[in-house]
């Protein structure tokens, strides 16, 4: 038996799934009754008196079915009922308890609700009866159930699933390489952006060469007409803008740095880490208290598995 499975009875038996099992349970029932499924079928092919004739009988038969589903449901209660009651293990007496009686009791309760009989409702209002005299009997014995392996394992197991370490260890893995991946396109991008840029920045450096040797070049020639002179106060103007982005291109070229956040990695190694540990002494201790559950009940899992196949089940 998967060890989480007698862990997840107490989700899978909420009030909820009961009464969806129950329906599911009849379903099944009404399913099996030939002359039900014989009374569908004649149904879609008739008149309107016809259909009133066989509605009526179809739900006669229901109602009949439904007590036969819940009678046989108090005599599945009472079986799982005797399985707990008789065992001589006080701890594993009340570790079935603790996973099946609330279960059992809400059935019976359901059970005496629809069962029409007064000896129907009877046997299942002893049940209710017993189930309680159970839990007070067991109640007694707590401090000695919590003491037990029988306890430990149940605390333990609800305790790994509360860490959900493969989760967590997961979403910080999934984490760490997202900052990894950030880190390489940073560096991939800023290889870009410098090579870029030291492209810029010569393409500018001949731009202002250009633009320097046509200033001087007017400035010392003997042509001294007034369109030279506005000639050379524009390639002055031009060199002036160039040179400034000449040193945007240095400065953009040399200052921008791609940083990895190792502190965050570190710490969610760590953390990895740290629940792996845990994870490993929980199992250690958790598979410690199997051994001794085993030894002082080797056939548990199978009576777990006998005492669930009384209950409704979704599975047919």
């Amino acid at each position: 038996m998967d060890n989480n499975t007698w862990l997840n009875i107490y989700q899978a038996y909420s009030l909820e799934k009961i009464s969806s099992l129950n329906k599911h349970g009849l379903a099944m029932q009404y399913a099996q009754c030939e002359q039900l499924v014989k009374l569908n079928k004649e149904l879609a092919a008739t008149n309107a008196t016809t259909r009133r004739i066989l509605q009526n009988q179809i739900r006669e038969i229901e109602k009949r079915e439904e007590q036969k589903y819940y009678k046989s449901l108090s005599f599945n209660i009472n079986l799982a009922l005797q399985k707990i009651e008789n065992q001589d293990n006080i701890s594993y007496k009340m570790f079935l308890s603790n996973i099946f009686l609330k279960v059992l009791n809400t059935l019976s309760k359901q059970a005496m609700q629809i069962l029409e009989e007064i000896s129907d409702k009877e046997y299942a209002s002893k049940l209710q009866h017993r189930i309680e005299e159970l839990q007070n009997r067991l109640a007694k014995d707590r401090k000695d159930y919590q003491n037990s392996y029988w306890y430990k394992i149940v605390i333990l197991q609800q305790q790994i699933k509360e860490l959900s370490i493969a989760e967590n260890c997961k979403n910080y893995e999934a984490e760490i390489k997202k900052i990894e991946e950030t880190y390489q396109k940073g560096l991939e991008s800023n290889k870009f952006e410098k090579s870029f840029s030291k492209g810029c920045f010569f393409i500018t450096i001949g731009i202002t060469a250009f633009f320097l040797l046509v200033f001087f070049s007017v400035l010392f020639s003997d042509n001294s007409d007034s369109d030279a002179i506005q000639g050379g106060i524009i390639c002055l103007c031009l060199c002036g803008g160039f040179l400034w982005l000449t040193n945007y291109w240095v400065k953009k070229y040399s200052t921008k740095v791609v940083n990895k956040d190792y502190s965050r990695i570190n710490f969610l190694k760590n953390e990895i880490t740290s629940l792996r540990s845990k994870e490993i002494e929980f199992h250690k201790e958790f598979n410690n208290c199997l051994e001794q559950v085993n030894l002082e009940q080797p056939r548990w899992e199978e009576e777990i598995e006998l005492i669930r196949s009384y209950l409704p089940s979704d599975k047919h």
